[in-house]
């Protein structure tokens, strides 16, 4: 790898850190931008299950001390298969109103693995945790938010931030969100997949387990109610302290149950508006009190988890898609995307962060085996349109289950 190669990567989110981690393994040299003003400055989100193509984007780029460690906090889970309990294909496992417990089928669980899938490769990590592991040791600059690039007459990206700061570059990757501004030039506006979730963690003290049902505390759960369609997914989270103490700067966190509540947007939109989801980002306080009013009837037993929450970490979200048929782009010499940046995707699969992590990937083997060139980058973004759009669509499909995702054409655009 020549010497002069210098790769600028915006966002220090999990696509982007893996990429940086990928390139220091190999010696190439990277810096990281970041718009936030420190790693831990605001809540980062919850639990992440990670499926074999994560774990083995991780086990391929990371270094083995760094995936070690990822393994010692990461926990094996069972896949599982989100329901829709209005459609009759499967109740949920606990009905919300009268917190009764369905007893399981046979023959009603998830369809069988595909060939080559590995179930000791599904994990579950807590994506703070995830994200600070992946930071340890890495330069990351802070308060550097992207304002825009030009290509200079040699070949090289100049870079000029918000806070007037400049760096140039041989390779600009935006790892900046599915909401950033620094996006390909065809998919700036996303698709509104008409669902819209609530996102939120509460804590596992006594006195929240003691009410809570018992199922639920050992693994993810199901729990939901058909007549409005609101659906949500429970699980708990826990962290062994011997293997953060033995990792310099890795703080334990508490332990806590994850939750995610889905609906549509017409149900959505009793309690909060599409505007006032925008306006909340900066108040979950307003997002606490939409879930308990939607929670009004449930049963105690469950209803506690909105009530004992933890509000600072309560969020609700407009979910958001690419089309499935990502329109491709004249690939470049010196800018290419990776993460939501490229194809946002509903989370109703759980299939965003394993397609960044593949997108790292990807883009580091390329860059690592044949440098960085035109054609370097027309390879890596021509194969990551294929296999994003699979993504994409299955994502759809967990939408259907949900909320009845339309088709991406009936979609509309977010302005």
């Amino acid at each position: 790898m020549n010497n002069a190669v210098h790769v600028i990567i915006i966002g220090a989110g999990i696509g982007g850190l893996t990429l940086a981690q990928g390139l220091r393994k190999q010696g190439i040299p990277f810096s990281v931008y970041e718009r936030d003003t420190a790693i831990n400055s605001r809540p980062q989100g919850y639990r992440l299950r990670l499926n074999n193509d994560g774990y083995n984007s991780l086990e391929k780029t990371l270094s083995e001390t760094v995936f070690t460690q990822f393994l010692a906090t990461a926990t094996t889970t069972q896949a599982f298969e989100a329901v829709n309990s209005a459609r009759q294909e499967k109740p949920s496992n606990i009905d919300a109103i009268t917190g009764y417990e369905f007893p399981h089928e046979q023959g009603r669980g998830p369809p069988p693995p595909h060939a080559g899938f590995d179930p000791s490769k599904v994990k579950s990590v807590d994506r703070t945790v995830f994200r600070t592991l992946l930071a340890l040791d890495l330069p990351i600059n802070f308060d550097h938010e992207y304002e825009s690039h030009t290509t200079k007459p040699d070949g090289h990206v100049l870079v000029t931030f918000k806070n007037g700061k400049c760096v140039t570059g041989t390779l600009l990757v935006s790892a900046s969100g599915g909401f950033s501004k620094f996006r390909p030039p065809n998919t700036q506006h996303n698709l509104d997949t008409t669902g819209r979730a609530i996102y939120g963690k509460t804590p596992l003290t006594p006195a929240f387990e003691a009410v809570f049902p018992v199922s639920a505390l050992q693994t993810t759960a199901a729990i939901g109610t058909r007549s409005p369609l609101v659906t949500m997914l429970t699980e708990p989270v826990r962290f062994n302290p011997a293997v953060y103490n033995a990792i310099p700067g890795l703080a334990i966190p508490p332990a806590y149950m994850y939750w995610v509540l889905v609906t549509n947007a017409e149900t959505f939109g009793q309690y909060m508006s599409d505007a006032e989801i925008s306006a909340s980002r900066n108040n979950s306080e307003v997002v606490k009190e939409v879930v308990l009013k939607i929670a009004t009837d449930w049963h105690p037993s469950i209803k506690i988890l909105f009530e004992m929450q933890s509000t600072r970490d309560t969020a609700a979200l407009r979910i958001s898609t690419t089309p499935s048929d990502i329109a491709p782009w004249p690939s470049t010499t010196n800018v290419t995307y990776i993460g939501d940046a490229a194809h946002a995707m509903s989370p109703t699969a759980g299939l965003g962060a394993n397609t960044a992590l593949k997108d790292a990937a990807l883009l580091c083997k390329l860059i690592t085996e044949k440098g960085i060139s035109e054609s370097v980058i027309s390879e890596y973004e021509v194969e990551m349109r294929k296999y994003a759009g699979v993504a994409i669509n299955a994502s759809r499909m967990g939408g259907v289950k949900f909320y009845n995702q339309p088709d991406f054409a009936a979609c509309k655009e977010i302005v």
